[in-house]
């Protein structure tokens, strides 16, 4: 997974805490202050979320939206954790 990689190997503490803070917030300005290969992921990441809970809308009429930025906020930080163990 990329998440994994960009923490375990490319990323600094200061990239990776800012990068925790913008999938916490689950806003595209939060990733104005990301490097580019990080602001790729993010958008990657946001857009793939919003799409399936358009999706899961649409189709089923289930607004999960906020499990999804939950869950995904949850594995970043547990990503984030890890960083900060090694």
């Amino acid at each position: 997974m990329a998440n994994d990689d960009m923490y375990d190997t490319y990323g600094s503490l200061d990239e990776v805490e800012l990068f925790t803070d913008a999938v916490k917030r689950w806003d595209t300005g939060a990733m104005v202050k990301l490097p580019c290969y990080m602001q790729i992921c993010y958008l990657a990441m946001f857009n793939f979320g919003n799409d399936l809970a358009y999706y899961d809308l649409k189709i089923h009429g289930l607004n999960l939206l906020s499990n999804i930025k939950n869950e995904v906020a949850n594995n970043v930080l547990g990503y984030f954790e890890f960083f900060l163990f090694l």
